[in-house]
């Protein structure tokens, strides 16, 4: 927990008959990690292996903030104050969850890597599908192969190149409908009535931003293992991008946003 007390007289510019901050927050982690492998011997001196698991990862956040004023001399908990200047509570849960195969193919010059992962979460929207996120990776050791013509340059030449998907996820509450606090407004019947402010539209259609990224190059070990030299290109591309944008004054009123696909 963490406290601040401004004593009796002084703050002149905000408050003085004394003022004491209270604030205390629990954040709990969670995370379970399944893995299973299997490998076989294949002909040709190729090797199998098989992986298949699981993740999830859970995260809450729990603060709590009060603040009163009117603090008596002597006094030094929350329970002496005249009045509670604020109070906030903000509470967020958040879990993903995945599974996911990797089976691979290795040999003493040749690897061979492909994957698929299933990923959810519960700031998806609610009529997303479970996303699919594979990837494949290739790596050759081609200074070790007969017919390599550099060898009294290259000790060893590893030739690579790999394709691959991954997701961010939305934030825990993208895909709700926000309201803002009751206010008193103008009717057109005539009076005030009470009235909640909407603030966010939300998006029940949200899925995860996915990222499409194809990576290449080369390791290489050369004069006599005197010098390693490694070159790595990649592009990396985003769908289906999360973005913020405000919505016309005229549909739900001025400051209202949504979060959108891009």
């Amino acid at each position: 927990a963490d406290e601040v007390l401004i004593p009796r007289g002084l703050s002149t510019d905000s408050d003085s008959a004394g003022r004491l901050s209270l604030g205390q927050g629990t954040t709990v982690v969670s995370t379970v990690n399944l893995r299973a492998l299997a490998r076989a011997p294949l002909p040709m001196g190729f090797n199998l292996q098989f992986a298949v698991g699981g993740n999830y990862n859970g995260h809450s956040v729990a603060d709590l903030t009060v603040t009163g004023r009117g603090i008596a001399p002597g006094t030094g908990t929350i329970d002496g104050a005249d009045g509670l200047l604020d109070l906030q509570d903000q509470r967020a849960q958040q879990a993903t969850f995945g599974w996911y195969i990797e089976p691979s193919i290795s040999h003493k010059r040749f690897w061979l890597s492909t994957g698929l992962r299933l990923d959810g979460g519960s700031t998806f929207g609610t009529r997303v599908k479970l996303p699919a996120f594979p990837k494949i990776a290739v790596s050759y050791l081609v200074s070790d192969e007969p017919f390599f013509p550099l060898r009294s340059v290259f000790n060893t030449l590893r030739l690579r190149v790999a394709y691959g998907h991954a997701g961010q996820q939305p934030g825990p509450a993208d895909r709700l409908r926000l309201y803002g606090s009751p206010t008193r407004v103008w009717s057109k019947s005539g009076g005030f009535v009470d009235g909640a402010e909407l603030r966010e539209l939300g998006n029940t259609k949200l899925r995860p931003e996915r990222g499409t990224e194809l990576e290449g190059g080369f390791d290489a070990d050369l004069l006599n293992d005197r010098l390693t030299v490694g070159f790595t290109t990649y592009r990396k591309t985003r769908v289906d991008a999360l973005m913020e944008r405000p919505l016309p004054p005229s549909v739900y009123g001025d400051g209202v946003t949504v979060l959108e696909e891009m």
